[in-house]
This record gives structure tokens, sequence and C-alpha cells, in this order.
């Protein structure tokens, strides 16, 4: 355990070092996406594409499915709300 600390490695005891190990996955992912939706605005993106190691729209359903169930958070559904990709919405 004592390695695996001091690499950073968040223990499911320490919720608020792994809720933030998950948001920065999370951010890099929308990062991503939204860097790609920007560079080609006007392209609908085909539900195969992958980007930088990111499936864009599996990635965008996922985050769909736990929006209408209730569990985006805050800070995450704000930046949701920003992302303009094909005919999906999170308002």
């Amino acid at each position: 355990k004592a390695r695996l600390d001091k690499m950073g490695y968040p223990f499911k005891s320490d919720k608020r070092k792994v809720d933030e190990v998950r948001f920065e996955k999370w951010l890099k992912s929308y990062t991503t996406i939204r860097e790609y939706s920007e560079a080609h605005p006007e392209e609908t993106i085909s539900k195969d594409l992958v980007y930088k190691g990111v499936k864009i729209i599996s990635w965008i359903n996922n985050q769909q499915q736990r929006y209408k169930k209730g569990l985006v958070d805050e800070k995450r559904l704000a930046l949701l709300r920003e992302l303009r990709v094909n005919s999906y919405s999170f308002e």
C-alpha cells in the first residue's frame, strides 16, 4: 500500500481523492471531444469514430444515460451543455 500511496493511487476509503481522479479522467475525455467538435463543427460524427482514444458517440451516449437517471452532477452538466455534437442535448 505504501508504494501505491507514493504513486498517488486513490483508495476507496479516500473518497475525495477517488472523485478527483474520476473527474480528471472525465474532463480529459470531455476536452478531447470538445476539441474535435470545435474543429469539425458541421460534421455529423459517426458512431465508430475514435479520436485520441475516445469513442466520441459512445462516451456521449453514456453521459446521456447518466443524465436521464439524474446521475450527472452540476459541474459536469454545465460542461455537457456546452458541447455541440450531432443532435445531442443535455437540456
